[in-house]
């Protein structure tokens, strides 16, 4: 794979997940003692840029004051619908390099593949908050779950 350059780099992004492997922390910090290694990490943007590949990455680059190098999905490359899919937290990164890779988003789609074949994560699911539904028009909503908060 040739390397994937950055669209721009961060101070700080929003987590999708608790980085919470003490060991990978460890080794990380580790790692990036000297900056910044690897390829950027794949990100959306909510109200603010949301990591998709990578939150332990992120965690230790915040951490220790190292701009975090970033390919942000461009937000008019997805529908509404499509966007709250990918950030559900329901898809493996399989099936989001798929989606990517069928809607034109190749770079997005090849860092999905590289995080499923990288040492650094293993295939991992964001956690994903239990669903209620409102009884008008069937919006989902998402609450916090306690067996989370315990952490």
């Amino acid at each position: 794979m040739s390397e994937i350059k950055a669209d721009m780099h961060l101070e700080s992004v929003c987590l999708r997940h608790k980085a919470s492997d003490q060991k990978r922390l460890t080794n990380l910090r580790e790692a990036m003692k000297g900056g910044w290694s690897g390829r950027p990490l794949l990100v959306i943007k909510r109200p603010c840029y949301e990591v998709l590949t990578g939150c332990h990455r992120a965690a230790v680059a915040m951490e220790l004051g190292i701009p975090i190098p970033v390919i942000a999905i461009p937000d008019e490359a997805l529908t509404p619908e499509q966007r709250e899919q990918v950030l559900s937290g329901e898809q493996p990164y399989d099936t989001l390099a798929h989606f990517f890779r069928e809607n034109g988003l190749d770079t997005a789609a090849t860092l999905m593949e590289e995080e499923m074949k990288s040492s650094w994560a293993e295939p991992v699911a964001p956690t994903v908050m239990p669903r209620t539904r409102s009884r008008a028009g069937g919006i989902r909503r998402v609450v916090p779950n306690p067996k989370n908060d315990k952490q």
